[in-house]
């Protein structure tokens, strides 16, 4: 689908003498368990991918290396980090920041790869399309509202299915409004007991262990007292939990949010491809950049 930035890496894989495969010779009994993903089911019960069985067909076959591209469709990727600049695959149809489509791909200065999430004035969002969302609001008009009983026969199977959705993402609305709720409820109580608090402090500063250490018989200030011990005064374990659901609410199951108005193209047709921009390091570039980073990196660099 396209809602993702694709960037792409040029690796060397298979290359069975470089650092990252240079375990061949590891005794299993001093396997570093840390490197679990390179272990072998058989041999040491690490469901990982059998790197030293890998190492070994690879030289009894003489197995050579060989170049192969990766895409990275995920979030962005850092283009100017250190470990992974010098190793990002570059369109070789494309004249770098001429503002010209070169290679005529619909695309102006692909260089590393294209974010089909934003569009072209650098406006970005965090996804283009909810499924879910999306189906409810298709077939909302043509079966909202309606029963078995009014459906033509021809028409059932896909008017079981719209009930499917429909009780899906009801009940998916229905539990993050819940959350919101009780989120925004659990933030007021730390607030109303920082005030309790406070109150009995004379407004002092005050620790953990002074708190711990309060006596009382008063209900209020004991309630207080053990919305600390839970909190220590900040919301701030929350506050993730609450902008999550939020935003469910206000994109993701908000049949009313289309995402489409900034990025521009069609979503029931595969084949537009003028949308988008060339800002390959869009959202959150951190998660898109370790798995580049796991990728491409050398495993001789201390990462």
């Amino acid at each position: 689908m396209k809602k993702i930035i694709g960037t792409l890496i040029l690796i060397l894989t298979i290359s069975f003498t470089h650092p990252l495969y240079a375990q061949q010779n590891q005794d299993i009994d001093s396997v570093d368990y840390s490197q679990w993903s390179h272990g072998d089911i058989t041999e040491d019960t690490l469901v990982g991918i059998s790197l030293n069985q890998a190492y070994a067909f690879a030289q009894e076959h003489n197995k050579t290396a060989k170049i192969v591209i990766v895409a990275i469709i995920d979030s962005g990727v850092d283009t100017a980090h250190e470990d992974l600049k010098n190793r990002l695959w570059i369109n070789p149809r494309e004249i770098p920041f001429n503002n010209i489509d070169d290679d005529k791909n619909g695309f102006v200065d692909d260089i590393h790869g294209w974010n089909f999430i934003g569009n072209a004035d650098g406006k970005n969002v965090d996804g283009d399309t909810w499924e879910l969302t999306r189906l409810y609001r298709k077939y909302k008009k043509k079966y909202g509202g309606k029963t078995s009983k009014d459906i033509p026969k021809e028409d059932i199977a896909e008017y079981n299915d719209w009930k499917i959705i429909e009780q899906d993402f009801k009940k998916q609305r229905a539990e993050s409004r819940e959350s919101v709720k009780r989120l925004e409820e659990l933030v007021e109580a730390i607030d109303e007991s920082n005030e309790v608090l406070d109150t009995y402090f004379d407004g002092k500063p005050y620790t953990k262990e002074d708190v711990e250490n309060i006596t009382t018989t008063n209900n209020h200030l004991s309630w207080a007292k053990r919305i600390y011990s839970y909190f220590e005064g900040d919301s701030k374990s929350i506050d993730g939990a609450l902008e999550y659901h939020e935003g469910l609410l206000s994109k993701k199951l908000n049949t009313r949010f289309h995402s489409r108005q900034i990025i521009g193209d069609d979503v029931n047709d595969i084949t537009d491809t003028i949308y988008g921009n060339n800002d390959v390091t869009a959202g959150t570039s951190s998660h898109g950049t370790g798995v580049a980073g796991i990728v491409a990196a050398q495993r001789d660099n201390d990462l």
